[in-house]
């Protein structure tokens, strides 16, 4: 019977399932509206917290304040995004759905008039003692109050509504602005599986979610009796099903084994009954070229050339301006030209006249689609490429003509004195009418910082050398073609504008400049010193700087969080809360009310570690950071963040969570408080998981910020001279200055003070961010050159990282990559911890995918290499998953075989991250949504 039921696994994890064709506007449409309910949602929780402040306000008025006129606090309405269904979204308009969210849009901003003009009447109470204006409030209509036959006939399922006592848990974006994000958030690829969010927002089996897949709705969120089923209900949340299946089957549900945000304890109502969908249903794979969804689909045409070096991987090249198509080699009347910066399929190569051509096509189903000359095309097999890392310390990227120049300077004793006078020059050069810039140089970075979401940008890596500076610290030499995705009138040898650029301009014609600044809070039992010194600063802010201009630019949140609520509900309450999100237009009333209304636990929590990991999860994705230019999350805590079992958000780890916060642009600052009880050991513990937290922003700078807890005045200072930086760098920035130009001092590495360091931390932030602002409004794009050299570090300082390694896939390779780890999941959690079963099932799911299954052996890594995407093993880094056989699986202990296939479910769930960054995904002239392409760094790779 055993054997019966893992065979049946092993078929209904390889099987195919066809699945039907989705027409890609009515797909746009669906992500179009569930992302605007989205935002609705959170409009609708920002202004459950104005609310929420203006009742604590009410609540402190005095008797002698008359409250008579003051209008009730208006009802907010039940959202919910009608259920897809007889093809809504795929082969249907998702009509409902649309008008729902105009709906809902209309209602709300209604209701936020209601609540600007209660703010109004309440402020001239606490400050006239009585309303002297009749305003006449009208309370809008709830959505939520259509007649009943209404509502079941549209089988609406209800987006996990909060109870008011629990409704500021949840940040939300204005709803007048929600259409308009909407519509940014269009998009047409198909999510991998392991897409998810861990807000309360996310979606589960019931309703449609952005990809075609189904949401639950959270249940019990409304028992006031039971605190553990609201955190519960919040929590909930389930991987959509692949788009494939969702597609053929809009009831398909999410296989048991797959990676879930679910709680153990709700897994089993989440998830209906029903077939396990095909984790081996990829569309064609742009690494191999085989159709695993439908065999007789396989290519009958032509295949493209493959790499001499790795059969299975096929030659691509880069389209160069100039690049025309012709129906025949050698062909010189009209053709069509091809967009700059396509990636594009070599079939054929031929010689005509002693001119290189190539025959050439954007897919490998699709075949060839003409002609071209060879040389307007650079090669890009390995499709590595690099990006610029985050600015603030570090230098700009120089781009070196031949390669001798660059490891010439390198090499050399003086390098930093030499690379030094190189940057001296550019700056005088620039000055000039008619400058004269260094003949070794190509190209220069933009000062304005260039950033992928913003300018999409190839810098394709064409060969690279190992190098060390004066023989001391390792350096990669990178020879790469830069090349906007922008079309351009000429891509020559050296790009002379790149040096002209001059963000002291930009600067004085730049728009405002907002500054979001969240306080993630540890609120156990311990820290009520703290958080009534955090509040006091944000007072003093208000009260300092509230007579400038500039103070309306800079918006405060706070989120609070503690540990597993089991042991004690009634003393614990809560795993987070966000008492105050981030709200550009709440008055300063409003957020000192709110964080005003942050206690301390009453009751212990089990062990020292508290769930940092939630609040800073919810920070994240509870909050709309759209408005703000620079992004800033403070954590206070004196514990480690605790991991395992028990938490609220068990997929989320620490690495998921800084690769979440950096497709963000927010930068985590921790103050970590030291103290004799945590100083026996969790406070190690603590300062390697936050050090390695702090990696986000400029990845140069040290963020982590450690403070003496048993001083009474160290954090006080410490807070207050954030809020003093804050304040004072925002202005700075929105006078049209840039707050360090070239001729600046270097900021200094070591601060014997925690207040010297976070003003210093803070100012470099905002600094970073001013310059990835400059670089949206001027002509900061990335530089556009054939071919150049640079240095992965910093010339001047060279243990700062400038560029890094990533590896540039498509959404169908993406999806493919995502599916082909769920594949090998599922033969481990079918195979259990048996060797030879899991490997037999493996070998099953080798023989579908492979491209030659006579060439895979029993036990060896031939099996996993026929398993996954063939474009992995032309990448030049060490794969422990590609190395992966029988023998050194069976040398692992169950621990190490555990931790392994957590680490392939760990990488999905940020798959699944990238894929719902909309804004970092680039069509280069391929028309197609799954050849949109974004790039994936390497440490995400399997």
């Amino acid at each position: 019977m055993k054997i019966v039921l893992s065979a049946l696994t092993v078929f209904l994890c390889t099987s195919s399932i066809v699945a039907a064709e989705c027409d890609a506007k009515f797909e746009a449409e669906l992500r179009v509206a569930t992302e605007g309910m989205k935002s609705l949602e959170q409009a609708k929780r920002r202004l459950q917290s104005r609310l929420d402040g203006q009742d604590f306000r009410i609540g402190n008025l005095s008797a002698e304040q008359d409250q008579t006129g003051l209008p009730d606090a208006p009802k907010l309405p039940d959202l919910a995004l009608p259920a897809a269904e007889n093809g809504e979204g795929c082969t249907a308009a998702p009509s409902r759905q649309t008008e729902a969210v105009a709906a809902a849009t209309v209602v709300l901003d209604q209701i936020k008039e209601a609540v600007a003009t209660r703010d109004k009447l309440l402020t001239e109470v606490e400050k006239e003692g009585r309303i002297t204006s009749e305003v006449p409030v009208e309370v809008p209509v709830a959505v939520s109050d259509e007649p009943a036959e209404k509502k079941e006939a549209e089988a609406p399922v209800e987006t996990a509504a909060a109870p008011e006592a629990k409704a500021d848990d949840t940040p939300a974006a204005s709803a007048d602005q929600a259409e308009t994000e909407a519509a940014a958030a269009d998009d047409t690829g198909a999510a991998p599986a392991g897409a998810d969010s861990a807000a309360s927002d996310d979606v589960g089996p019931d309703d449609v979610g952005p990809d075609g897949g189904d949401t639950v709705a959270a249940a019990n969120a409304d028992d006031a009796s039971a605190p553990e089923a609201k955190d519960a209900a919040e929590d909930a949340a389930q991987d959509p099903a692949p788009a494939e299946v969702a597609a053929a089957d809009p009831d398909a549900a999410v296989p048991s084994d797959a990676p879930s945000d679910t709680p153990a304890e709700d897994a089993e109502a989440a998830q209906p009954e029903a077939a396990q969908p095909d984790v081996a249903a990829d569309p064609a794979d742009p690494g191999t070229g085989v159709d695993t969804a439908l065999a007789d689909e396989v290519p009958t045409g032509p295949l493209p050339l493959t790499d001499p070096e790795n059969a299975e991987a096929y030659i691509r090249v880069i389209s160069q301006p100039g690049m025309v198509l012709y129906p025949e080699a050698g062909a010189t009347d009209a053709g069509t030209e091809v967009p700059v910066f396509s990636i594009l399929y070599v079939f054929e190569r031929r010689e005509i006249g002693g001119e290189p051509w190539m025959q050439v096509g954007r897919t490998v189903r699709g075949g060839p689609e003409g002609w071209a000359r060879s040389d307007k095309g650079v090669d890009w097999t390995n499709m590595l490429v690099m990006q610029f890392a985050p600015r603030g310390k570090r230098n700009q990227v120089l781009f070196f003509e031949e390669e001798s120049a660059l490891n010439s300077l390198v090499s050399g004793p003086f390098y930093q004195r030499d690379a030094q006078k190189l940057y001296d020059s550019i700056a005088d050069e620039r000055g000039k009418a008619d400058p004269d810039w260094d003949k070794r140089l190509v190209a220069i970075e933009p000062q304005s910082a260039v950033t992928y979401d913003s300018k999409p940008y190839l810098l394709p890596i064409l060969d690279w050398r190992s190098e060390m500076f004066d023989g001391t610290t390792d350096t990669t030499l990178v020879r790469v073609a830069a090349l906007p995705s922008a079309p351009t009138a000429n891509i020559g040898a050296r790009d002379e504008e790149s040096f002209k650029n001059d963000s002291r301009v930009a600067a004085g014609e730049s728009g405002e400049f907002r500054v979001g600044v969240v306080f993630v809070i540890d609120t156990t039992i311990s820290m009520r010193p703290f958080i009534d010194q955090t509040r006091q600063a944000v007072e003093q802010f208000y009260e300092a700087f509230s007579k400038y201009d500039s103070s309306n630019y800079v918006s405060f949140g706070l989120v609070g969080f503690r540990d597993n609520i089991a042991g004690n509900p009634d003393g614990l309450e809560y795993v987070t809360r966000v008492f105050q999100p981030l709200d550009p237009e709440a008055p300063a009333s409003t957020v000192l009310s709110n964080i005003g209304r942050v206690t301390e636990a009453t009751a212990p929590t089990k062990g020292f570690a508290e769930d940092a990991i939630a609040g800073l999860t919810d920070a994240i994705d509870q909050n709309d950071w759209s408005p703000y230019n620079a992004r800033v999350i403070i954590l206070v805590t004196d514990a480690s963040a605790r991991s395992g079992d028990g938490v609220k958000y068990p997929d989320m780890t620490l690495s998921r969570l800084r690769e979440r916060a950096r497709q963000q642009g927010i930068s985590i600052v921790p103050l970590h408080l030291l103290t004799p009880a945590n100083a026996k050991g969790d406070a190690d513990i603590a300062r390697g998981q936050y050090g390695d937290l702090a990696g986000t922003g400029d990845i140069a700078s040290d963020k982590y910020i450690a403070i003496d807890a048993t001083s009474d005045e160290e954090f006080s200072r410490t807070v207050m001279r954030l809020a003093t930086e804050v304040a004072g760098s925002t202005m700075v920035v929105n006078s049209g200055e840039l707050l360090h130009d070239e001729e600046d001092e270097p900021v200094p590495v070591d601060y014997a003070k925690p207040e010297e360091k976070i003003a210093a931390v803070i100012n470099n932030e905002i600094f970073r961010a001013q310059l990835e602002s400059l670089g949206d409004i001027d002509d900061g794009a990335a530089p556009a050159f054939l071919s150049g050299w640079a240095a992965d570090r910093d010339l001047t300082a060279p243990e700062t990282e400038t560029l890094e390694v990533s590896a540039f896939l498509t959404r169908n390779q993406l999806s493919t990559l995502d599916k082909r780890l769920e594949a090998i999941i599922g033969a481990f959690r079918s195979g259990g911890d048996n060797p030879q079963t899991f490997f037999a099932n493996l070998q099953k799911l080798a023989a579908e995918t492979a491209t030659d299954p006579d060439n895979i052996r029993a036990g060896d890594s031939s099996t996993i290499e026929a398993i996954l995407p063939a474009f992995l093993k032309n990448l030049p880094y060490r794969s422990q998953v590609l190395r992966l056989d029988q023998a050194y699986w069976s040398s692992m202990s169950v621990a190490q075989q555990q931790e392994f296939i957590e680490n392939l479910e760990a990488k999905r769930k940020i798959y699944g991250d990238i894929f719902s960054q909309t804004n970092n995904w680039a069509d280069f002239g391929a028309g197609d949504p799954g050849l949109e392409a974004t790039p994936v760094r390497l440490v995400h790779l399997p």
